[in-house]
């Protein structure tokens, strides 16, 4: 388990800072599409993640979240109450390096296909 752990860790830092999909992920990303169905501004807050280097950070559509792409389990998020009626990020926040490593990159379109029980989605470059 630890080997893969120090496998998934490397191959993240490698992703993040200038290949996998596509280019660096550095940057704010935010949802655009999912499951097929475009997400406007309008619709209230929308689920974005910021990364910078090995450091991610976000909104999941209720609480803010953080931490260390290359420290696998330990993403922590914020615990408010939220109404049923809120757009949900369609990560795998507690594998999201994992998640990364399956999209693809064209221009600012960061690309996710189904996964997990997760639907494909597109997030922009913010």
């Amino acid at each position: 388990r630890r080997d893969f752990q120090i496998a998934l860790a490397a191959s993240l830092v490698a992703m993040t800072g200038t290949a996998g999909a596509g280019g660096s992920l550095d940057g704010t990303w935010v949802l655009v599409e999912v499951g097929g169905k475009s997400v406007s501004a309008d619709a209230g807050r929308v689920p974005s993640f910021s990364i910078s280097g090995n450091d991610i950070t976000g909104f999941d559509g209720c609480n803010q979240f953080g931490g260390r792409l290359d420290r696998p389990g330990e993403i922590v998020s914020t615990r408010m109450a939220c109404s049923g009626d809120y757009i949900a990020l369609p990560l795998d926040l507690p594998d999201v390096g994992a998640h990364l490593n399956k999209a693809t990159r064209s221009g600012d379109l960061l690309n996710f296909p189904a996964s997990g029980g997760f639907p494909a989605s597109v997030f922009k470059r913010g």
